[in-house]
């Protein structure tokens, strides 16, 4: 019988420092997963610390559930960042409801401008705070007529981030595959082709938030 190998001692963790920057994530469960992800790859650097705010199946069509002003309000307040990241939308198509007798359909021109100025109103709180914010497009989805939707809220987004000075990075070609499609797999930071995607066509797999985190530092 083989001895057991000895177990692989963990890394002790860096201590960050007391001034580290404060890099807050927010966004639905894609920011999630992005926050993960940074983690990882600052792991090592006492200045710099992943605050993860996001918070899953949120969404920008929902205050109910998720109300973007009043969280970057609140964050601002409780000073509980130095530095914001956003990615969200990938539960936004759907109607707009602004009251009983009134709601929009997703994508149409109402729900559009609706939608629009509840990004810029989110983005202008941390701007204002004077701090800043880099928000990220959406990348492309496997099923098609989803993917053109999350297409067209990352071009609102965009319009909206632009519209109050905000950073918007488009990383949507980057996560396309050789054929200029859709593609669960991809190189990663080492250049191998592995799995980029979740089984849902939607979400990162860790190595696809990995590849984002380092495009972002």
């Amino acid at each position: 019988k083989k001895a057991a190998l000895p177990p692989v001692p963990e890394k002790p963790a860096i201590e960050k420092s007391a001034t580290a920057t404060r890099l807050a994530v927010f966004g639905d469960s894609m920011a999630v997963d992005l926050a993960k992800a940074l983690d990882r790859l600052y792991a090592e650097d006492p200045n710099i610390v992943i605050v993860n705010q996001g918070v899953g199946s949120s969404g920008f069509v929902r205050p109910d559930f998720f109300d973007g002003e009043k969280t970057a309000a609140e964050q601002v307040a409780a000073n509980s960042f130095d530095l914001a990241v956003m990615i969200i939308g990938i539960n936004d198509r759907q109607t707009l409801k602004l009251s009983e007798e009134k709601s929009f359909k997703a994508l149409t021109p109402e729900w559009s401008d609706v939608y629009k100025a509840r990004v810029s109103s989110f983005v202008s709180a941390i701007r204002n705070a004077n701090k800043p914010i880099i928000w990220i497009g959406l990348p492309p989805m496997s099923k098609s007529d989803y993917s053109n939707a999350m297409g067209q809220v990352s071009s609102i987004q965009r319009l909206a981030v632009f519209s109050v000075g905000g950073e918007f990075v488009d990383i949507y070609d980057r996560f396309l595959g050789e054929d200029g499609k859709y593609s669960s797999f991809g190189p990663d930071l080492n250049g191998n082709r592995v799995r980029m995607r979740k089984e849902d066509g939607i979400h990162f797999s860790a190595a696809g938030a990995d590849k984002l985190a380092f495009y972002l530092s």
